[in-house]
């Protein structure tokens, strides 16, 4: 066949092509691995990774149509004939009992779809969610705000007790605040999709405005250095992943100690304890 075009792109540093598929009008995408921002992408610098994955779609003719960079080490991609998963994992081992969410890109390139998994017992999570959307395989989800307690169930005997209490959630769920999900059975949730951002990502609202204990969350991979008090300094911050709790200190290496962490990841609940 006769060559149709050529285009370069990358970083000054790794790049690594690793699939081309097609959209339903023949459009090509190119999947890969990036070091560093493509071509002047938006994307905040502290997000860039080592093997962050990007997706990039061209017209028949070479043209950038669009260009998407996921800035996770802990990010794989899937096809599926010509659709795009975006999967995020606890660790860079990738096995399924690790598996947190996937997402799926549309043909503009945005998130079209996000799940969210869920293991059975005890998730500290962080989503944006309808509450009536909550699957009957959660037994009961708690949230603390401001000092206090809510509650909300989609099992009638809790939700009874809960309203006779006076606790009930009354706002959907926002991925800015912590929320403890109790699960009969492991189960996906389906997170709310926010409009897209066209202006370069800034560091997501990482401010507990308490003090005392501020349960939190983000649905962006963050640095827990970046995490900060409203009034006084963070002491410690905690999370908790499949039956276990780890913890941050700042300016104590997590090398030398079992259970420490060192970042966020996306709709992570954590526990933050300013003084």
């Amino acid at each position: 066949g006769n060559l149709l075009f050529v285009k370069t792109f990358g970083t000054d540093t790794e790049n690594i092509g690793k699939k081309l598929i097609l959209d339903r009008d023949g459009n090509p995408i190119v999947l890969g691995f990036t070091n560093g921002s493509l071509d002047n992408n938006i994307i905040a610098d502290w997000a860039v990774k080592w093997n962050s994955i990007f997706a990039k779609k061209m017209d028949k003719e070479g043209n950038q149509i669009w260009l998407q960079e996921f800035g996770s080490e802990n990010n794989r991609f899937f096809t599926s004939e010509n659709k795009i998963f975006i999967a995020n994992f606890e660790d860079r081992n990738f096995s399924n009992n690790s598996f947190i969410n996937v997402s799926e890109l549309s043909d503009g390139g945005q998130v079209e779809q996000k799940l969210l998994h869920i293991f059975k017992g005890w998730n500290l999570i962080a989503v944006d969610m309808d509450l009536a959307k909550i699957p009957n395989t959660i037994e009961i989800v708690w949230q603390y705000i401001d000092g206090n307690w809510s509650a909300f169930s989609p099992k009638s005997t809790f939700a009874t007790s809960i309203a006779n209490r006076g606790i009930g959630i009354e706002n959907n769920l926002s991925h800015s605040n912590g929320a403890w999900f109790l699960a009969n059975s492991e189960t996906e949730l389906e997170m709310l999709q926010k409009e897209e951002n066209s202006e370069k990502p800034t560091v997501p609202v990482t401010v507990a405005k308490n003090r005392g204990w501020n349960l939190m969350g983000t649905d962006m991979e963050i640095p827990a250095k970046l995490v900060s008090c409203k009034n006084g300094v963070v002491e410690a911050m905690w999370k908790f992943e499949r039956g276990k709790w780890f913890y941050f200190v700042d300016g104590v290496d997590s090398s030398k100690y079992l259970n420490m962490f060192e970042k966020i990841q996306p709709h992570q609940g954590f526990w933050v304890l300013c003084k």
